[in-house]
């Protein structure tokens, strides 16, 4: 076990716009990008940055959410050098809600020098 905990923690305190992803997917790369370079080992995000908050209808568009896990990616592989936590919607595309829809989380990512640091869950 790691008993040396002295290293550098980022934390983004960036206003999302909501339901811009491609805006809001450039602000976090971007925030990755200056945390790197000011040497920080972990960059944390606020919850639904990706997406901002939205209301209703996007959350239940199957083609939004796609983008979502497309822009994840997207952050995914910014995170080399570095491990990033950001808040995000995911979906389970196996499963579905009772009212048929995808099932979909309000989830916090986490990725670490380019890949996925899974819970064996998500």
């Amino acid at each position: 076990m790691r008993t040396d905990l002295d290293f550098p923690i980022a934390v983004s305190q960036m206003r999302p716009l909501p339901g811009n992803v491609r805006a809001n997917t450039a602000a976090i790369i971007r925030d990755i990008r200056r945390a790197k370079a000011q040497g920080a080992a972990i960059i944390v995000f606020g919850e639904l940055v990706t997406t901002g908050y939205l209301l209703g209808d996007r959350w239940e568009d199957d083609a939004f959410i796609r983008d979502v896990h497309d822009a994840n990616d997207r952050i995914r592989a910014a995170t080399e050098g570095i491990t990033a936590c950001w808040g995000s919607v995911r979906a389970d595309w196996q499963r579905r809600n009772e009212d048929g829809r995808t099932r979909k989380y309000n989830a916090a990512v986490i990725a670490s020098d380019g890949a996925w640091v899974r819970n064996g869950v998500l």
